[in-house]
Formats: structure tokens, sequence, C-alpha cells
């Protein structure tokens, strides 16, 4: 989805809308890969008129959660609306031909928090996620994307990045639009992040004050770049 759909939104709402099925919603859909085709989609639609709800089958899965030791998903059904949604069992979604979609689902989520538990998706703990980038509660609660700077929908941007506590971030002139105070505020951001990041910038100050390790791209060549001494 691009950001221009939810220019209506606050920049609280955006991300509960973002990850409200648990991981972001911008990741690239790897399920689409295992599509059933030919038999094994005249199967599976056999399968759903017998046992699907109604006779419907399964359109998707939007989100997961644990019953004690088991594990039920929430399935979206074809041609029903959202208050029809159900609870289903792993047993359930093969029978209907459709554990594929629990197996794409699970990879979605453990790229997303790995065994960590999902982070509430509550207003004030989009809020207070938003205040460490910049954005006060009034803003990331009641202002409309549409009214923002440039500067605040970069740091609503880079408050969704960090969401779900990556392990790996990659920035694309991340300073693009940046106040000097943010500037500075994502600068420490990124000496106190453990994890590992990539970024691709033309700030030559900004880069030699967080990274590491820096490689040039010029005339069709990548080569090293060495550190300023002293």
């Amino acid at each position: 989805s691009q950001l221009a759909d939810f220019l209506g939104c606050t920049p609280a709402e955006y991300i509960q809308l973002r990850f409200k099925r648990g991981y972001d919603a911008e990741t690239p859909r790897r399920d689409l890969a295992h599509v059933p085709k030919g038999k094994e989609a005249v199967r599976i639609k056999d399968l759903s008129k017998r046992y699907g709800k109604r006779g419907h089958g399964v359109e998707m899965l939007v989100s997961r959660h644990h019953n004690g030791e088991e594990c039920l998903y929430e399935v979206k059904w074809m041609d029903l609306g959202p208050t029809e949604n159900t609870f289903e069992k792993m047993s359930r979604l093969k029978g209907l031909g459709v554990e594929w979609m629990a197996t794409a689902f699970d990879s979605l989520l453990a790229a997303a928090w790995g065994d960590g538990p999902l982070r509430p998706l509550t207003q004030r703990e989009v809020a207070r996620h938003l205040e460490d980038f910049g954005l006060s509660e009034d803003v990331a609660c009641k202002r409309q994307i549409s009214m923002l700077s440039s500067g605040q929908k970069t740091k609503m941007m880079l408050a969704a990045s960090f969401w779900t506590r990556p392990h790996l971030i990659c920035l694309d002139e991340p300073t693009n639009y940046l106040d000097a105070e943010t500037l500075e505020a994502l600068q420490r951001a990124l000496k106190n992040f453990k994890g590992a990041f990539a970024i691709v910038s033309h700030h030559e100050k900004f880069l030699d004050d967080v990274c590491d390790e820096l490689w040039e791209v010029c005339e069709g060549r990548v080569s090293r770049r060495e550190r300023p001494r002293g």
C-alpha cells in the first residue's frame, strides 16, 4: 500500500493499520508463490464447498492467537464480510487444503518478531513510540497525515520502520527533510541500536558519524572508502 491511502489517518492510526496483522503490511507477501493451480486448485475449491463456512473458501488469514497450547488463526472467508471471520485450528485449515497459508503467515510473524511477543498496538503504546521520534502525542493522535510537514512524515515513517524492534534496518536517504533536532535524535538512536543497519545517503557527515564502514558508488564502481583518521 502507499502512504497516499492513509492521508486521512493520524500517524498513530497509520502504524496500527500497517501492523494490525502482527507483521508489517509493507512486507512482500511470500505466500503468493504457493497459490495452488490446476488440479490442486480444483481440489481446494471442492473442499471449500464441502467444509468451508457456508460453502465459502478461505480468502486469507488475518491474525494468529494462542489459546493455551492451541494456536488459532483468524480466517477471512471469500465473499463474506469481516464480521463473519472465525478462528480455526491448523487441523481445520489442513482439512480445507490451505495449511500453506498458515505456514506463510507464521513465516511473516517470525520475520517480524522472532521468538519475542507481539507489541501491543494500543494508542498509548504507539503514541509513546512516536514521541521517541519527535512527534508529540497531539500530532500523533489528532493530526491527519495530510496535514503533516515533510519532516513530520519522515519522522513517522522512521518510527514505523522501528516498530517491530528489528535486527537489521535499511535506510534510503533517511536525513531528507529532517530538522537538526530530529537528525541528532536519529544519530543517537542508530548509535544505541543493538542490531545492524545499512544506509544509502549523500550526507557524508551523517555517515561518518554513525557508520563503522563506508562504501562509495561512483562511475559504475563500488569501493570501500577509508575513514578519516584522528
